[in-house]
């Protein structure tokens, strides 16, 4: 069992969405509640602070120069240079009451994204797969869906959907990132500390889960079972990502402890297995 150390005090009401983007060496993250993108260096630098009309979630790599980013207004183009963003495709735009939450590019660069509904009404989300322009629908009648990554091969993809305690697994066409069967139990967590929110796989194919409420992340096999840990001093751990120079630092997204917006840092800690390259979204 590790600990992780805060990094950036950043005070998020919800960080998510953290990927490290391997072109510009740089952590990026979102804060949902208050629409806002940030991009820190490895060492815990702030090197930029963006906000938005309303929510986003998650982003992707395009290239150097910008970000597609998964927002309750659809998935759009952001220019990292002065900001700029427009919509590149929209994502549930018949339904006000949802916004985007978890998501994360196939080997493939296909991007799977989910939305849910605002107040956490169950039944409210689903999770959708972009690739080309087009987006299909996955997965429905999911209520906090989490926990999206790909096994190192794009054979696999997991997600799980947070009320339940269950994470899934469902085979892959590994050059499209879509199901080819129906999803079966990865792991049934409900009786582990906290829930299953977001999630990552590292180059050994063992699965990183962060644990809301829990202040931990665990370690799943291939095979779903724990075998390591990371502690951490804030409860709502949301989100891990492997990046840094080697791509063995795990930083981890955390959401604050109440309304007053204590909390909400960025956490990191050196593990001994390396993650993988974020791919870019193929648009």
């Amino acid at each position: 069992m590790a600990r992780a150390e805060l990094l950036i005090d950043s005070r998020c009401r919800l960080g998510e969405g953290p990927i490290w983007h391997p072109m510009l060496q740089r952590l990026f993250w979102c804060d949902i509640e208050n629409s806002a993108l940030f991009s820190a260096s490895a060492e815990g630098e702030v090197l930029g602070e963006w906000h938005f009309e309303d929510a986003v979630s998650a982003s992707a790599i395009i290239d150097e120069a910008r970000l597609l980013l998964a927002s309750a207004y659809g998935l759009l183009l952001f220019d990292l240079a002065n900001g700029q963003h427009l919509v590149h495709a929209d994502l549930e735009t018949d339904k006000p009451d949802t916004r985007t939450n978890d998501g994360r590019v196939h080997p493939s660069g296909t991007l799977w994204i989910s939305t849910m509904n605002r107040e956490g009404a169950a039944g409210g989300g689903t999770i959708y797969a972009f690739r080309h322009g087009r987006i299909v629908s996955l997965f429905e009648t999911l209520s906090t869906p989490n926990a999206i990554c790909f096994s190192p091969d794009g054979s696999l993809g997991y997600f799980a959907d947070t009320p339940t305690g269950r994470i899934m697994s469902v085979a892959l066409d590994s050059a499209t990132g879509l199901p080819q069967e129906e999803p079966t139990l990865f792991a049934d967590t409900s009786e582990l500390d906290g829930s299953p929110d977001g999630a990552v796989v590292d180059s050994e194919g063992f699965l990183w889960n962060a644990r809301y409420g829990a202040g931990k992340a665990l370690r799943f096999t291939p095979d779903g079972q724990v075998v390591d840990e990371v502690v951490l001093n804030a409860p709502n751990v949301t989100c891990p990502c492997l990046g840094g120079p080697d791509l063995r630092t795990l930083f981890l997204t955390t959401a604050a402890e109440d309304k007053s917006g204590v909390g909400g840092g960025i956490f990191a800690v050196d593990v001994a297995v390396a993650g993988l390259r974020e791919q870019p979204v193929l648009l």
